[in-house]
C-alpha cells in the first residue's frame, strides 16, 4: 500500500502547527511535536534517511522514535533498520536508521 507523499507544509497544517505569514518559522524552529514532525519529514524527503543521533543533533528532535511513530500513524512510509553508530563521545551504540519509503535493505546497499 502506497502512502501519500505530503509536503512538510501540508503535514504541518494537518498536524496543527498553525497558519500565518510566519509559517516557515513555525514549521521548523519550534519545539512542538508538529514542528518536529515537519522537520523530520522534510529531512527524510530530501535525504532519504536519518539515524537517531543525527535527528537529535541536527534537527533538535530529542525523541525521534515518537515523531516517526506519529508520522507513520499519518500514513508516511518510514522503515526502521537497526545500525551501529558512534556517538560524539566515541562510543558505539545501536540506533534506529529511519528510511523514507522502500525497504531498509535497499537503503543499506
Amino acid at each position: 500500500m502506497s502512502a501519500p507523499n505530503r509536503s512538510a507544509a501540508a503535514l504541518s497544517e494537518a498536524c496543527g502547527a498553525g497558519n500565518g505569514a510566519d509559517e516557515n518559522e513555525q514549521l521548523f524552529h519550534g519545539n512542538g511535536a508538529a514542528q518536529q514532525r515537519a522537520r523530520l519529514l522534510r529531512h527524510l524527503q530530501e535525504h532519504g534517511q536519518i539515524d537517531t543521533l543525527t535527528a537529535r543533533r541536527e534537527l533538535d528532535i530529542l525523541m525521534p522514535a515518537a515523531r516517526v511513530f506519529e508520522l507513520r500513524a499519518l500514513g508516511e512510509p518510514i522503515t526502521l533498520v537497526w545500525v551501529t553508530r558512534t556517538t560524539d563521545c566515541g562510543k558505539p551504540h545501536r540506533v534506529g536508521l529511519y528510511i523514507w519509503g522502500g525497504s531498509g535493505e535497499d537503503a543499506l546497499q
